[in-house]
């Protein structure tokens, strides 16, 4: 019974001792396993997070801004698979999440979360580990996820206060674990001490499966990881070349105005460099000064959320050498992301647009002003000549009435200041008639400084200075007279207590360069002109208004605002450009080019006069305006001409038709109702191809001038005319004029 017992005992004890070896083997086979696990998904997870860590530290050395990373991190994270299976995030030294999947984790904080750390066995706060910048595994009871507990590894960025930890969930360590438990408990007491006597190979075996399991689910964490890696920097590559491609400036600015990335055009608009545009605020740069027109661009902006507005842009002086503060257009758009809120300026540069719509503005304002007052200066020079011609014939008639000789004188005199006028109006809408001749200003300066003394008075000196061997140009000399003389009058007025008046030649090379893909230099010999005063100047303001007709700031009664529109229409007839410099108090400087031309200069710039000619000959006017009509046949009847009349080209046709007689010249009007002058001239070429012809007119004509411009061997009188001029024009035309077939 006794060695019964000891059996029993004894087989109770072994058995007892199995089950309990069989248990602490058990659990310890777990227990193993479990950690082995661990490890294995530690190990993966550093493979990951080290890879992460070492790209952000290339982007960092390439010259990437640590918010742009975080940006560029977040856009990737946001777009990756975010499940039970693990996931990445950045943190900063304090333990707050800077990227995350979940974008409501980003700003969270896990510093206080307890962290196990597998190759240590002390318990510490997350904070402390990621505090000392330094990596590994471990395990994290993360409050803020149910407090489940993560796998974690952990990498710092070196050059950064960041580290990218790289989480997986070990409630799968513990699901395999508990379904291995399970099993065990299901099996009996000798499957049990089976299982305990090959415990080890089993262990070895299950370790072996979980091994491969870890292995490959670090192959697939790797290869995500990799893609994720490669789409991000093909992003940021694409992303860069678009940013820095853009045709307009483009700053890109936190909620508070500082600077965070710039392009290209933003650096060459500004002047600065992008290294000291980011250490600017955009309101440093830019001033608002109003919202933009509605327009199909601005009214799309609103639509979108965004605004646009007109700004004055601040650069660089020390690198910009035209405008210092230019003329921009804005729109704005707001990006909001979860590292915060962002603003994107697209900038454009409208100052040079600007610039031409001003000039355009102002030439088709002067256009059209001139076009009137060529029109009405024509008008104007039909009735002048009959008021002028008749005085004077009458003054003839009478030369022994004082009174009516005085009367007549009066309205003479009135007729020729009417006369200047519309001159006057008429080199300011360039239709005036030019006469040009190959001449030097010298010349031309040289016979004028008499009368510019007696003009300007004796309060004013006048100091001349001429280039020796001055270029020859190709101008009216009469019409350069007259500039010269309106600046000079005008600076007279801006020295009421006397000054100098200063005139001054030279030779002038003028250059004009394009940059494009390849730069090109075009340079043209032209002569320099240069009147200038010590007067009062002219005041900013109205300086953009000088050239204007009739804009004047003399009293009521002492000037008509034409002088200086006059200068302006005749120099821009002469193809010349002009310049004016001018402050108050400093006086005015006005620099005229004109262009030169080859040949020899013509004799003698003096009229010489001449007795009055006569002659016997037959004449037919053409005039459309009776009084003109009138005059110029008393006037050539009493200079002993035979002559016929005719209101238009087709009478004069008829009046040809039906005289016996030979007609030796043909005195026309330019402009006349019904047929035209050329095909009037046209059919007397074939008709009467001995006829000579002269023209008059109070205005130009294309049919006769070609750009305001006389054409060669065309003989034309200007209205109001005299008696001898007509006299002396009529004679020449008749002794060496062009026939009506262009022949001389």
């Amino acid at each position: 019974m006794k060695l019964f017992k000891l059996t029993l005992w004894t087989i109770a004890s072994l058995t007892g001792v199995s089950l309990f070896v069989g248990g602490v083997g058990g659990a310890l086979l777990l227990r193993h396993v479990e950690r082995t696990y661990v490890e294995m998904q530690a190990y993966a997870n550093a493979q990951g997070a080290r890879r992460v860590s070492r790209l952000l530290e290339q982007q960092l050395a390439a010259g990437a801004t640590p918010k742009e990373l975080e940006h560029r991190l977040q856009t990737s994270l946001t777009h990756s698979p975010y499940d039970e299976t693990g996931f990445l995030c950045l943190l900063d030294a304090k333990g707050t999440v800077l990227c995350h999947p979940d974008a409501k984790s980003v700003g969270m904080n896990m510093s206080h979360a307890p962290f196990y750390r597998l190759d240590n066995t002390r318990t510490s706060p997350v904070g402390e580990w990621f505090g000392k910048k330094k990596g590994g595994s471990g395990l994290l009871l993360d409050q803020d996820y149910g407090g489940k507990t993560q796998i974690v590894h952990s990498e710092p960025v070196r050059g950064t206060d960041w580290s990218v930890s790289v989480h997986s969930n070990a409630a799968l360590v513990e699901e395999r674990v508990n379904r291995l438990r399970r099993a065990i408990q299901r099996t009996a007491i000798p499957i049990l001490i089976g299982f305990i006597a090959f415990g080890t190979l089993a262990a070895r075996f299950v370790g072996r499966s979980y091994e491969h399991q870890i292995e490959a689910a670090n192959m697939d964490l790797e290869r995500r990881v990799s893609e994720r890696t490669e789409e991000l920097r093909e992003a940021m590559a694409r992303y860069r070349n678009l940013f820095e491609s853009a045709p307009s400036a483009i700053f890109l600015r936190q909620q508070g105005g500082k600077l965070i990335d710039v392009n290209t055009k933003a650096e060459e608009l500004t002047g600065f460099s992008r290294e000291t545009l980011l250490t600017l605020s955009f309101d440093d740069l830019c001033e608002k000064v109003g919202d933009l027109p509605s327009s199909p661009m601005t009214v799309n902006s609103t639509v979108n959320g965004r605004h646009a507005w007109a700004g004055a842009l601040t650069t660089n002086a020390a690198s910009r050498h035209d405008v210092h503060v230019r003329e921009v257009h804005v729109y704005e758009s707001e990006i909001q992301e979860a590292q915060g809120d962002f603003c994107l300026e697209i900038v454009q540069d409208v100052t040079d647009q600007k610039l031409l719509e001003a000039e355009l503005n102002q030439s088709r304002k002067m256009e059209a002003i001139g076009q009137l007052a060529g029109g009405v200066a024509h008008d104007f020079n039909n009735v002048l000549t009959a008021i002028m011609g008749f005085s004077k014939l009458t003054r003839s008639a009478y030369p022994e009435d004082e009174t009516i000789q005085r009367n007549l004188l009066e309205v003479i005199n009135a007729g020729e200041r009417a006369g200047n006028l519309t001159r006057q109006l008429l080199a300011f809408s360039r239709k005036q008639i030019l006469q040009p001749k190959i001449v030097s200003f010298n010349d031309i300066l040289s016979n004028l400084e008499k009368m510019l003394s007696r003009v300007i008075g004796e309060q004013v000196e006048i100091e001349a200075h001429y280039e020796p061997d001055l270029w020859p140009v190709r101008v009216d000399p009469g019409q350069i007279e007259q500039v010269v003389l309106n600046l000079a009058v005008n600076a007279r007025d801006a020295m009421p207590e006397g000054g100098t008046l200063r005139i001054a030649t030279s030779n002038f090379r003028q250059c004009d360069t394009n940059e494009g893909l390849a730069s090109t230099s075009h340079c043209e010999d032209r002569v320099l002109l240069t009147v200038s005063d010590t007067g009062t100047g002219i005041p900013n303001e109205i300086r953009d208004r000088i050239f204007e007709p009739f804009f004047t700031t003399k009293e009521t009664g002492k000037g008509t605002g034409l002088g200086l529109a006059t200068v302006h229409g005749i120099v821009k007839q002469h193809g010349g450009d002009i310049e004016v410099d001018s402050a108050p108090g400093r006086g005015t400087t006005f620099r005229i080019t004109f262009p030169t031309t080859e040949g020899a200069e013509d004799v003698s710039l003096d009229v010489q006069a001449k007795p009055l000619p006569r002659g016997s000959e037959t004449i037919l006017l053409v005039e459309d305006e009776p009084g003109v009509r009138q005059l110029g046949e008393t006037i050539l009847k009493d200079l002993g001409y035979k002559v016929l009349t005719a209101e238009n080209a087709r009478a004069a046709l008829q009046v040809l038709a039906s005289f016996d007689g030979a007609v030796a010249m043909m005195l026309t009007d330019v402009v006349m109702s019904g047929m035209s002058v050329k095909e009037l001239v046209q059919r007397l070429g074939e008709t009467h191809p001995k006829l000579k012809v002269a023209y008059m007119t109070g205005y130009t004509d294309d049919t006769i001038v070609d750009k305001g411009v006389l054409q060669e061997g065309v003989t034309l009188i200007h209205k109001p005319f005299s008696a001898s001029t007509l006299a002396e024009t009529v004679r020449e035309v008749l002794d060496r004029g062009v026939h009506a077939n262009g022949l001389h």
